[in-house]
């Protein structure tokens, strides 16, 4: 049978249907995209996250009999869209070449495969491989590496994707290649039949990264290596499950997912993360051994925003951090009159080790002091009590209401067991939420103030947020009062815990507080809150697996740190620069410019005049003026008939306009009332069609710098 979905296509603004410049490899890109793998998926199943708005980018065959598939995609656009892609399967040799044909594309994988009947049947996902998006490329199926090598060899093309299969008792090859010249230019490899252990020395000595891996049996592989740079990895016979765990804890994407065994499967990973969630990834994840994760999130009601992610969702035993759920029910309790802080407790401190009893001595103490012991000493004894006088039922149930739907409580905290309690960071920062979104009327403060509020909590060697504070204040001129405003001005609240069984040995840790730091924005003190946390689970080594997490839940927030910071030091003003150089048109070269005093929350406009009159255009904002998918900026148009016509900046959003009958043509941008665009710089430049002005019809403007500060 053969599969032939319909066309996915995106519609590209004017920039790409013009584009002289094509996407970076799929495999090799290490720019953050929305990703999925699948093992063992229907072909119902890839369809439904093609309708999505992802497309494949590695397609393997993980039934042949069915097929089912083992397939990995990313969302179809943001660095990684094409204007037409299309996957087909239950192909023969002629069919593929057929669709290739038909649809003016290139295949980036092809797969080999025996159907039911035992017939030779190809799997194949390709690309539009027209205007801009051109590349030389070639195909083989069933070909010899004689064959193939020659080829590459007389024609400078290099390997992309490689596919061996036996056929008539020899081993031949589906394979694609590329040219290798211009952007594609790469130094590069090709192996056959390395064992594990030749593959890590070859990529040592080549300094390169894998791009394909083909298993050919008995623990070795055909493979392809080039040299690009970017974080990734590699991992051989790992569950699915570990393949998960890998892309969540390390925050990587699968771009090549081979079958190793009957449950096991060979994967390259690249970087899915951008330079700060780089940074924590490898503190998080140097030396500790475990599964561990590591999250921030910027407290906005509904419009927060996720910063870092790493095992966000991943369910994990927090021991006394989970103490903060109980805490918050008790404020929540207090703001239904309920409960009171005033009131008075017995409390029982008797105890088995760390597991208390609720026996003698006892003690008499107010709500209020039981949940001080129980938040900022991380006492057992007070926290039974505390669990007791509300209820666990009652606390799971309230967890329920606050989007915690992986939370529970299900052992007496101190006692480990026999049930894990569990959480996931995702639902910790849920709680943090609601807390700071007044749900809690009347306690919201006393909820932060009964936690641990020191910002040297947590500590690493000489890293803490305290230290973090001073390195960034140190680095952005601010000292002095300003520093001692800006230290007094901050919130911090935090719950930390571990546990220990040292017969396993297994060590179980987590972090997880709020804090919330001032802005000084249009001469006011703004606050912006934040959620973050860190844990380990199942770890061999307590000691290096705090320093990760202390370390990752410390790091992640000093980019905040420094916004806020360098709103203290001076109040930045925004501004528009002009720069590059315009075409002539037909009507002349025209002048650009930008208007309004660009701020958070603000909206700005951009103009261009001395354009043909009444003619689409097209504005286009971008965040570099250096670099377009690897391609260093500006690009100049002439190969394409308009010689002096540049791509200024990497346009990343187009707005469709029109001049008027003057020739002029304005649009405006909003910039989102999001803080973390403080400081921050975007670019915008117009290309206005224009018919008797050159071969390709088309000039363009002067770009326009946007720097991002408050209103004033």
């Amino acid at each position: 049978m053969t599969h032939a979905p319909s066309l996915r296509r995106s519609v590209f603004a004017l920039a790409v249907a013009l584009s002289p410049l094509a996407a970076q490899d799929e495999r090799e890109s290490t720019q953050p995209v929305a990703s999925i793998f699948q093992v063992n998926a229907s072909a119902a199943t890839v369809e439904g996250y093609v309708n999505q708005g992802y497309r494949i980018t590695d397609l393997e065959i993980f039934d042949e009999a069915a097929p089912r598939f083992s397939v990995t995609l990313v969302r179809n656009t943001a660095g990684y869209g094409v204007s037409g892609w299309w996957w087909y399967y239950g192909l023969t040799s002629v069919d593929v070449r057929n669709y290739l044909t038909q649809n003016q594309a290139r295949p980036i994988d092809i797969e080999s495969y025996l159907d039911g009947n035992g017939t030779r049947r190809f799997a194949v996902v390709m690309v539009s491989n027209t205007g801009a998006a051109a590349k030389s490329w070639n195909l083989f199926l069933g070909s010899t590496t004689t064959t193939i090598s020659n080829f590459l060899s007389a024609n400078g093309h290099r390997l992309v994707d490689i596919d061996g299969y036996t056929s008539g008792g020899a081993r031949v090859y589906a394979a694609i290649t590329i040219r290798n010249a211009g952007t594609d230019a790469r130094a590069w490899w090709w192996y056959l039949g390395a064992s594990q252990a030749q593959v890590t020395s070859l990529l040592n000595q080549n300094g390169a990264r894998l791009v394909d891996l083909d298993p050919v049996g008995n623990g070795t592989y055909d493979l392809i290596m080039n040299r690009t740079s970017g974080v990734w990895g590699y991992y051989f016979g790992q569950s699915a499950s570990a393949v998960t765990q890998l892309v969540n804890q390390y925050g990587r994407r699968v771009v090549d997912i081979e079958r190793a065994s009957s449950s096991t499967f060979d994967v390259i990973l690249n970087n899915n993360l951008d330079g700060r969630g780089i940074r924590v990834s490898q503190i998080l994840n140097t030396g500790a051994t475990g599964y561990l994760g590591a999250y921030l999130r910027r407290v906005d009601g509904s419009n927060s925003t996720v910063l870092v992610a790493l095992n966000e969702g991943t369910r994990f035993e927090p021991a006394s951090t989970i103490k903060t759920l109980p805490h918050a029910y008790a404020m929540y309790q207090c703001s239904r009159n309920q409960l009171s802080l005033g009131s008075s407790l017995t409390v029982g401190l008797g105890s088995v080790g760390s597991c208390p009893n609720g026996g003698a001595p006892y003690v008499t103490e107010t709500v209020g002091e039981s949940l001080r012991f129980m938040m900022e000493n991380s006492d057992n004894a007070r926290t039974k009590r505390i669990v007791d006088l509300l209820g666990v039922s009652a606390i799971n149930a309230f967890a329920g209401t606050l989007g915690m739907p992986r939370t529970s409580i299900n052992h007496v905290l101190g006692c480990g067991g026999p049930s894990s309690n569990w959480t996931t960071l995702e639902d910790l920062a849920s709680l943090h939420d609601y807390v700071a979104d007044g749900r809690i009327p009347g306690f919201r403060s006393q909820f932060y103030d009964l936690m641990v509020n020191a910002r040297t909590y947590p500590t690493v060697g000489t890293l803490s947020i305290e230290s973090i504070i001073s390195a960034e204040a140190a680095s952005e001129g601010v000292s002095g009062s300003s520093l001692t405003a800006f230290r007094d001005n901050i919130t911090y609240a935090a719950k930390g815990g571990n546990y220990d069984w040292p017969s396993t040995p297994q060590f179980h840790g987590s972090y997880f507080g709020t804090i919330s730091l001032p802005f000084v924005i249009a001469g006011q003190v703004v606050y912006q809150q934040y959620a973050v946390g860190a844990f380990f689970n199942d770890s061999t080594d307590k000691a290096v697996a705090f320093n990760a997490i202390g370390g990752a839940y410390c790091e992640m927030l000093r980019e905040e740190i420094r916004l806020a910071l360098r709103s203290w030091r001076n109040y930045v003003v925004g501004s528009h620069t002009v720069f590059g150089t315009a075409c002539a048109g037909s009507n002349g070269t025209p002048t650009t410019g930008g208007s309004g005093t660009p701020g958070v929350g603000g909206v700005v406009g951009y103009w261009t005049e001395g354009a043909p009159p009444a003619m689409p255009a097209v504005m286009y904002l971008g965040a570099s003026r250096s670099n377009w998918n690897g391609i260093p900026l500006p690009f100049d148009l002439g190969s394409f008939g308009a010689g002096g016509c540049q791509v200024l900046t990497d346009p990343s959003l187009g707005l469709p306009l029109a001049t008027n009958a003057q020739g002029r043509v304005s649009g405006q941008v909003r910039i989102p009332p999001d803080i973390g665009l403080l400081g921050q710089r975007f670019h915008v430049q117009f290309w206005i069609v224009d018919p008797p002005a050159n071969r390709l019809g088309l000039i363009t403007t002067r770009g326009v710098t946007t720097l991002v500060g408050v209103n004033q």
